[in-house]
């Protein structure tokens, strides 16, 4: 079925189902489970995580940048406000740097409970992992301090805040770095990476990490799902099957095993509306090559 808005502004809110064919039961069964297959990848992926804690961070970060434009600190220096941002921001960092960790550590698991330990699927996971952690600054020192951060202390995130007008415009930017100090002094850290770091001048951008980090990440994850899911092609070859049946017609794709006499409410169906997101990853993940391509569908 597709569901579109209806065109008469008097039935604004309005929903029309439109029958786009009638499937044979095995088709029907077909369809339904390449969906669950794809939804359940792309909606409780451990990935998903790292992606949603990354852009809370960045939003926050935005929202701390125009407050302190907006409404910049009296004299006083409100001392109670600052302590609120930094705890929130900090959190947030935390957030971003445990989500990295648990979908690297979390993703060996899964592996290594559908295949075995050590085996070539595990072995391919650990050279995807590992090209991340020796090819992007970034990703090693994230990676990093969230170890920092839990067993030593919040303050390896270091923020300073300025305002000021530019031609007249207010500016406020708040860095939010990483404390190079805490991590060379920390026993969590090891001697190679305490010696890069001492030969770094001042302290890394957290900001400037993840956007490093950002396609890279993507690409990685593309690859770790066609391991996990060896069948993800198939899969997405049944996403795009079911899609070409509505012919490009706009609207809400779906399927329905229970249809009324009339499909008008109120009427009680069993209709299961496909989320957008998985239609298109389907479809770029069956016209685009992961490994030579970026493979996120987005910037």
């Amino acid at each position: 079925m597709l569901i579109t808005a209806a065109p008469d502004p008097a039935n604004q809110g309005n929903a029309i189902f439109h029958v786009v064919k009638e499937l044979p039961e095995a088709d029907y069964e077909r369809y339904v489970e390449a969906y669950k297959t794809l939804d359940g990848i792309l909606i409780t992926n451990l990935f998903t995580y790292y992606v949603e804690a990354a852009k809370s961070l960045a939003n926050l970060w935005r929202e701390a940048n125009n407050a302190l434009a907006t409404a910049p600190l009296p004299i006083s220096g409100e001392p109670d406000l600052m302590v609120s941002w930094g705890t929130r921001l900090r959190g947030a960092v935390l957030s971003v740097v445990s989500a990295l960790c648990y979908h690297q550590e979390r993703t060996y698991e899964e592996i290594c409970t559908k295949f075995s330990r050590n085996g070539p699927e595990h072995q391919a996971a650990k050279a995807i992992f590992g090209a991340l952690y020796d090819e992007y600054f970034g990703y090693r020192y994230l990676y990093k301090l969230r170890n920092v951060m839990i067993h030593d202390t919040m303050l390896a995130v270091a923020i300073t805040a300025e305002a000021y007008a530019n031609k007249g415009n207010p500016v406020g930017l708040v860095e939010l770095n990483m404390d190079s100090s805490t991590l060379i002094e920390s026993d969590k850290i090891n001697a190679t990476l305490k010696t890069e770091l001492a030969a770094k001048p001042g302290d890394p951008s957290i900001i400037q990490m993840m956007m490093e980090i950002h396609r890279a990440m993507r690409k990685a994850n593309r690859r770790l799902l066609t391991i996990l899911h060896p069948d993800l092609a198939s899969v997405c070859d049944t996403i795009v099957e079911f899609d070409m049946l509505f012919e490009g017609r706009d609207g809400t794709r779906g399927l329905i095993h229970q249809q009324s006499p009339e499909l008008c409410a109120p009427f009680t169906t069993g209709f299961n509306p496909w989320a957008g997101q998985v239609v298109l990853f389907a479809r770029s993940y069956t016209t685009r090559d992961w490994n030579s391509s970026d493979g996120s569908g987005e910037d």
